[in-house]
């Protein structure tokens, strides 16, 4: 979460969509008076209002930001970190700060199944992407979103709007580097698994199941 009281906007963001480049892109520029970290680094809009009323600002006064990525495509990429994390632990965990060190033994529950196995406890076990920008009514209240397929032209016209005049600072790790075509990573049974969690997504975004 990103709080700019320069440009007027909060930053809500969902892990794996790319949230590390809106971060340094902020930060490089000096667009950021706010970066919150640890536990709250992915709050959602209702604990960020919560944060935000902590700081003494008004939420309503600021534009609301979102980045939302295919969910087919996203449940990959959290598999392909976590496999990326326990091998950079096995390979050496001494310059490892110990918040990493707990979540690198976490993920090692995952990466010790089949691809399959772990992909569907993923997929059973993370927030939907819809719950980081609805309150508990369900109400959607984000102003601007942005797509990670289609990041640079859809972040170039929120800054537009905001009034940010920055290039993108792209993060190496936010590209994907899958073993394969993530779409190999799953059957029917895992397609309508995400199609089911994450309706509500896939309905306002109009995102498409993976296909050969």
């Amino acid at each position: 979460m990103i709080v700019s009281n320069k440009y007027k906007f909060i930053t809500i963001d969902i892990p794996k969509t790319g949230t590390r480049t809106i971060r340094q892109t902020l930060d490089n520029a000096k667009a950021a008076d706010h970066i919150i970290t640890g536990i709250d680094r992915h709050a959602g809009v209702s604990r960020a209002m919560n944060l935000v009323s902590d700081m003494k600002m008004n939420w309503d006064n600021y534009t609301k930001v979102c980045i939302v990525r295919n969910p087919w495509e996203r449940y990959v990429s959290f598999l392909n970190y976590m496999k990326d994390c326990v091998k950079n632990y096995n390979k050496d965990k001494s310059n490892m700060l110990e918040g990493m060190i707990r979540q690198c033994k976490l993920f090692m529950q995952f990466t010790c199944l089949s691809d399959y196995e772990a992909l569907k406890k993923i997929i059973q076990n993370q927030p939907t992407q819809s719950s980081y920008y609805e309150n508990k009514d369900g109400k959607c209240l984000v102003d601007m979103f942005a797509r990670t397929e289609s990041l640079d032209s859809d972040i170039d016209t929120i800054f537009g709007k905001l009034g940010i005049t920055v290039p993108l600072v792209k993060i190496k790790g936010n590209i994907g580097s899958y073993e394969r075509n993530y779409f190999q990573y799953y059957n029917n049974n895992l397609m309508d698994l995400v199609h089911f969690k994450e309706n509500k997504l896939i309905n306002k975004f109009n995102f498409i199941a993976p296909s050969a």
